[in-house]
């Protein structure tokens, strides 16, 4: 019973970003860990319309334990087995394709981070990481490197990767790093030189406050 409420959690976060334009019907995954088992959403599926059976369950080196459809496993399983065993504290994993922030993946900028102190508090220092074709081992290297000192990666020209404790913060800083990334484009190019950052001070209080 435990671990269809942990497949029906990950189906409804998958359709929510699908639903809220945050990633396409064949594009993101998802996934969370509960002790040795982690739950992932499929290949090669219409994600939008996903139910809990599509979710397939795999231990922490990626041999399939249960697929309830014979599904297989997220392309990008790897990089979301590299991320649990970096981080011991991370649950789940978000990874979407949300437009803005992807369009600043998909240049040299960044997204500004230090404009508004909920995208700060919430995202706290967000890495990057060189593109590398999807589910290789190079890219789920770098990714497994990236998220020690982040819980929110910019993969260029690919997308963006959120981490939490659970699916509804890693759902939320998914959510907050594309208000951050729409903020950062109309600040730069509509708002040219009139943006102001958060001094160094606040920043420095707002770590405080979110225990960092």
């Amino acid at each position: 019973m435990a671990y269809c409420k942990l497949r029906r959690e990950v189906a409804y976060y998958m359709k929510r970003l699908c639903k809220e334009a945050l990633t396409t019907s064949s594009g993101g995954n998802i996934s969370l860990r509960h002790g040795e088992k982690v739950f992932i959403t499929p290949s090669s599926t219409d994600k939008s319309i996903m139910d809990e059976d599509d979710v397939i369950a795999v231990d922490l080196e990626g041999r399939v334990l249960e697929s309830p459809k014979g599904l297989k496993p997220s392309i990008e399983c790897a990089f979301h087995l590299m991320i649990y065993k970096s981080r011991k504290d991370v649950s789940a994993v978000v990874h979407a394709h949300p437009v803005y922030a992807t369009s600043i993946a998909a240049s040299t900028a960044e997204i500004e981070n230090t404009l508004i102190a909920e995208s700060y508090a919430i995202l706290g220092k967000i890495a990057y990481v060189p593109f590398s074709i999807m589910g290789s081992p190079e890219l789920a290297g770098d990714i497994g490197r990236a998220v020690i000192g982040s819980d929110c990666v910019v993969m260029r020209n690919h997308g963006i990767l959120a981490l939490g404790k659970n699916l509804f913060q890693a759902f939320d800083r998914m959510e907050v790093a594309e208000n951050a990334a729409k903020i950062t484009i109309i600040c730069k190019e509509f708002l040219k030189g009139k943006s102001v950052h958060l001094p160094e001070k606040e920043l420095k209080g707002i770590d405080r406050l979110m225990g960092r």
